[in-house]
């Protein structure tokens, strides 16, 4: 009786289904951090006689709501433009026998886009940031003028009377322009950083009050000032003269300047539009959903920061703009900053978004966001982002590509 016994289990060990060895895991290493930008390969080994690859990806190590799961025939997958965060992945195979192998062992990596790298305190709220020859300058509020080196602030400029809220940087003359309150415009010289720098000349319009400066050409600037902008002739610096003053009823927050137009932003009207001509030429007005305050663009669009949200606006034809979308934004959208295909958002205290610009009716797609008490400006030069906060002062990044 117990060698029939013994034969029995013997028949039924050699025909039961033996489990397959589970894949070894060879791409990525275990806690290897990519970009949201990367094409990320998964690999493992192949098998000979597997008929499919069962591959799962999730956020936590339980697989209980997998981000991705698919099945495969080959040995490797790429997935493009995950979102930031902390990934989890697995595999297994089956046979031609129908049987299934263990799963692989568990592997972990990150999406990363910003390692903060430094950060500096500001005495005020700033109001916008520049950085020009390893300088960030802040606007910062009633402290006026704040110049950080990378060991911290070095020099303040300050009429101590005004707030100071908007910055332009003529790199060509090393002159910085300031939108200063009631002194609508500031010319400093820059150079004799880090020593010093000083103010060469101002000028002052009784009813204007300066939020936002631009650069139009190399001899006249853009000055956003409340109930008008002004057109100003730079050139001579000892003799500054306005060729244009504009009216607005009031709120005219933001410019932003392109070649010969200038695009302006109104908490009231929305966004106008002018060129230079033989004299300033109006062109369009074009309203937006909520409160407009500032605005950058290309030859064919302009985004709004637009309060409550980002407003798109298709410019390609200047006399005809066309308001193609408004992308809601948690916060309240101050300022705005375009580098490449990327559109940085400083969204107050719904903190800093970053968006890549696409090719299609969706036209920006969110990729990384970061928490701020208030989130008020932010400045982009590669592969540092520099944002400006009122709480945390400035904060620099290093962009992972």
């Amino acid at each position: 009786m117990k060698r029939i016994l013994f034969l029995i289990a013997i028949l039924l060990f050699c025909n039961y289904p033996r489990k397959e060895e589970a894949p070894k895991i060879l791409k990525p290493l275990e806690n290897e951090t990519f970009s949201p930008f990367s094409e990320i390969e998964f690999l493992w080994e192949e098998k000979v006689g597997a008929l499919a690859y069962f591959f799962v990806l999730d956020d936590t190590n339980t697989f209980k709501t997998p981000v991705l799961e698919t099945t495969l025939t080959t040995n490797s997958l790429i997935l493009k433009e995950l979102k930031e965060g902390s990934y989890y992945f697995k595999v297994r195979y089956l046979t031609a026998d129908s049987v299934y192998s263990d799963w692989s062992e568990i592997r972990r990596l990150a999406v990363k886009f910003l390692d903060l790298i430094n950060n500096f305190k500001t005495a005020g709220y700033p109001n916008e940031i520049l950085v020009f020859k390893n300088y960030i300058f802040s606007a910062s509020s009633q402290v006026g003028l704040e110049v950080f080196n990378e060991q911290g602030k070095i020099l303040n400029f300050s009429d101590k009377r005004n707030v100071l809220y908007g910055l332009a940087l003529d790199t060509l003359r090393n002159f910085l322009y300031l939108a200063y309150g009631e002194k609508e415009l500031s010319i400093l010289n820059l150079k004799f950083l880090p020593d010093s720098l000083y103010e060469i000349n101002s000028l002052s319009w009784p009813i204007a009050y300066a939020y936002d400066v631009s650069l139009l050409n190399d001899s006249l600037v853009v000055v956003a000032a409340d109930k008008q902008f002004l057109v100003i002739n730079v050139k001579d610096t000892s003799f500054l003269y306005t060729i244009a003053q504009i009216y607005f009823p009031s709120s005219l927050r933001g410019v932003f300047t392109n070649k010969d137009f200038i695009y302006l932003a109104c908490e009231q009207e929305g966004v106008g539009i002018y060129q230079l001509a033989d004299s300033i030429i109006f062109l369009a007005n074009i309203d937006t959903p909520n409160n407009a305050r500032d605005l950058v663009g290309n030859d064919t669009l302009l985004f709004v920061a637009d309060g409550r949200g980002i407003s798109v606006i298709d410019i390609k034809d200047k006399e005809n703009p066309l308001f193609k979308k408004e992308i809601p934004i948690s916060g309240y959208c101050k300022k705005l900053y375009l580098a490449d295909s990327l559109l940085f958002a400083a969204a107050g205290d719904g903190g800093l978004k970053i968006y890549k610009i696409t090719n299609d009716e969706e036209y920006l797609k969110l990729i990384s966001e970061k928490k701020f008490s208030d989130c008020r400006a932010v400045f982009f030069a590669k592969p540092y982002l520099y944002v400006a906060t009122r709480d945390e002062g400035i904060l620099i990044y290093r962009l992972i590509y």
